[in-house]
């Protein structure tokens, strides 16, 4: 879903033309208007990205990867129980992630 965004450029040449032009509430509401548009901008790109990156994860073949990543970076801190059950995650996800295609 492609979320719409405000039209910052819009907002800026009102802003300029407001602090040039207008009046005190004018000025004022204009850049109200330009700094709650950028960061409602913001807030709908890290929406977008969380979104993103919740579907990547989700994906067998990706926690297959991070938990084959952390055992592989952490084996001599862990016991060989927590190795064991983490080698069998990771073949679970493994299955899992062929079984799909």
């Amino acid at each position: 879903m492609k979320i719409p965004y405000f039209k910052l450029r819009e907002a800026l040449e009102e802003a300029k033309d407001s602090l040039s032009y207008g009046s005190g509430t004018e000025k004022i509401g204009s850049v109200a208007r330009l700094v709650g548009k950028t960061v409602a901008n913001a807030g709908m790109l890290a929406t977008e990205t969380a979104i993103e990156v919740g579907k990547e994860l989700s994906k067998p073949e990706t926690m297959a990867k991070i938990l084959s990543d952390g055992l592989k970076n952490n084996r001599g801190n862990m016991s060989s129980d927590k190795i064991e059950h983490i080698e069998r995650r990771i073949d679970q996800l493994k299955e899992k992630s062929r079984s799909k295609d």
